[in-house]
């Protein structure tokens, strides 16, 4: 299993509503995208964490593997930024009782620098914000770092399961 940090500022709404995560395979520009090229790494079973206007706001089970497909009916582009070849994920949504602000991770992002994970990096030092792009897949010590601050903010039972078992997956 892998877990996953995905940003959504833009498309939470209509992705939470459909139950899907959705990019295009590449840029407008037709140059390739590290973060939507990692869609085709989603596979069934894996976790994602929703970043949403600077809160983690739901968590989600993969439901399928990675599939190409157009881009959905749902989802607002009205500027017309995507190209409409891409990759879906549907997902098994769950809201957070306690959305995560991503400022209160910023600390311990910065203590724990992750080449490779989900946060800004400079000469080896964390900045602590999460990188520009769509999606990222988390290393196992910042999934286990957020997850458990997932936990402490007071999640009901069904979301209290889904995380506790996602950790333990993890180690």
């Amino acid at each position: 299993m892998a877990i996953f940090f995905v940003n959504q500022k833009n498309t939470y709404k209509q992705e939470r509503a459909g139950s899907y995560l959705w990019s295009p395979k590449f840029n407008k520009n037709g140059t390739n995208n590290s973060s939507y090229k990692l869609m085709k790494e989603v596979k069934k079973g894996d976790f994602i964490i929703h970043n949403a206007g600077c809160k983690i706001t739901a968590i989600s089970r993969v439901k399928e593997d990675c599939k190409s497909e157009n881009k959905p009916n749902s989802l607002n582009d009205e500027e017309n930024r995507w190209e409409n070849d891409g990759w879906k994920v549907n997902t098994e949504y769950y809201d957070l009782s306690s959305p995560l602000s991503i400022s209160d991770l910023k600390d311990w992002t910065k203590d724990h620098p992750q080449e490779g994970g989900a946060f800004m990096t400079k000469e080896g030092k964390s900045l602590g914000n999460p990188k520009q792009g769509y999606l990222f897949k988390l290393t196992d010590e910042q999934a286990d770092y957020i997850l458990r601050s997932l936990l402490r903010g007071g999640e009901n039972e069904e979301v209290r399961e889904i995380i506790e078992s996602a950790l333990s997956q993890l180690h």
